[in-house]
């Protein structure tokens, strides 16, 4: 009966485009977007569901995280210097005990030497299992720091971490941290994980042009994200993000 329904629907619409000589588009229902991403989406057979947690959601049901649908999950690790979070141990065991692709996060502060916290975070995850998400570059405070240092100490972090884990890591932020940043041509070679919340399709800042993972809601328990792609393409994007 649906199908029915939908194919009237189109046939209505497509009538009415040609009566008043406009093309019109049907998408599928969403939330009012703020704005709208120009980028093409990556060819896929998904997108599929995710999960971005730490010490805030408390003792998390991994089974139950698993069971609905989720395939992967972002696990908060480390920020700054010094500071580790209080429920990562726990959190990486259990995600990966429960079938999920995981992957360990830190959070950058611009202010602090990014050398100290990339080892601070190497050494919080100890080593990483082949079929682990590259490490997470979480990018969203400026700590009073002009963009050129912000952009220079980032590099540093990514980069020494990269050489000593031997995966590429993917830079977390959203569209609206980085573009006032200006020109990012030398994170080009990253992955980007976009945070943008209440559109239809996320922002995709230059120089990147498609979003590899998208996360689209901080509403729901825990933060939610989409990797653009099927489960098998998680896997070997996993598989391929190899240090350069």
């Amino acid at each position: 009966m649906l199908a029915k329904f939908w194919n009237w629907l189109c046939s209505f619409f497509k009538s009415s485009a040609k009566q008043q000589n406009a093309p019109v588009e049907i998408t599928p229902i969403q939330p009012e977007p703020a704005e709208e991403s120009t980028a093409k989406p990556l060819p896929h057979g998904g997108p599929i569901k995710g999960v971005d947690v730490s010490h805030y959601q408390g003792d998390i049901d991994w089974s139950a995280k698993r069971a609905a649908g989720n395939e992967f999950a972002s696990i908060k690790a480390t920020e700054g210097a010094s500071y580790v979070d209080a429920k990562f141990q726990r959190n990486w065991k259990l995600a990966k005990e429960a079938g999920l692709i995981r992957g360990a996060y830190h959070f950058f502060h611009a202010n602090v030497d990014p050398i100290t916290q990339a080892k601070h975070f190497l050494a919080t995850i100890g080593e990483m299992a082949e079929d682990d998400l590259p490490p997470l570059f979480d990018w969203e405070v400026t700590d009073g720091q002009r963009a050129s240092v912000q952009k220079a100490n980032a590099l540093k972090w990514l980069q020494y971490v990269e050489a000593a884990c031997g995966k590429r890591p993917i830079i977390y932020a959203s569209p609206g941290f980085l573009e006032p940043l200006g020109d990012l041509s030398d994170f080009a070679g990253y992955t980007l994980w976009i945070a943008h919340y209440g559109v239809k399709s996320p922002r995709v800042p230059a120089p990147w042009k498609a979003w590899a993972f998208w996360q689209y809601t901080d509403k729901g328990g825990s933060d939610l994200d989409y990797f653009n792609g099927s489960v098998e393409e998680l896997r070997a994007f996993v598989a391929s993000a190899k240090a350069a």
